[in-house]
């Protein structure tokens, strides 16, 4: 919803420029919302999404594992998050009744290929063979970022926070006894 805007991160108040179809549906969803029941709706808009499971993170370690290739955007700069925190940050909104937009995303940005390379580097000895695909020879943004409506710290996350969720492995074992 955000894609006809690349030099600066999103906020709630700025104005969405859709280029893709499904972000101008998005948009038209948002206008209706807002025209009809303004008082009653809250708007969650999310970033990427990564979790230990995930598709992203289950593409990259496949491609680790046969070392494939794996799409990165050196110049892309995005804002991330994990399932387990917008499911945090959802309680919290219906709990306390808020309503109005909220981006439920990090606190900070990243490089997409900075990010991988890091989820890699915490995930194996070995990486996949990284495709850099540039869009433009300047730096673009992906990005969402809260500004007026922030939760609480406790309802917040950083990269750094995402990437360790990102990579942590599956430590539970179940045994037939």
């Amino acid at each position: 919803m955000f894609d006809g805007l690349s030099s600066l991160p999103s906020y709630e108040d700025t104005r969405p420029t859709a280029v893709s179809e499904f972000g101008k549906f998005k948009v038209s969803v948002e206008k209706l919302l807002f025209e009809k029941i303004k008082n009653q709706v809250s708007i969650l808009r999310l970033p990427m999404v990564l979790g230990a499971y995930s598709p992203r993170i289950l593409q990259v370690r496949q491609a680790i594992k046969h070392q494939a290739v794996f799409d990165v955007y050196p110049n892309l700069i995005i804002s991330i998050t994990t399932a387990n925190t917008i499911a945090q940050q959802i309680h919290y909104i219906i709990n306390k009744e808020l309503t109005g937009i909220f981006h439920l995303t990090s606190n900070d940005l990243v490089h997409h290929q900075d990010l991988f390379t890091e989820i890699c580097e915490k995930i194996s000895n070995k990486t996949p063979i990284f495709k850099s695909i540039y869009n433009s020879n300047d730096d673009q943004y992906l990005a969402i970022l809260p500004k007026h409506n922030i939760l609480p710290t406790n309802y917040q996350t950083t990269v750094a926070d995402v990437v360790e969720n990102s990579t942590l492995e599956d430590l539970i074992t179940l045994k037939n006894q």
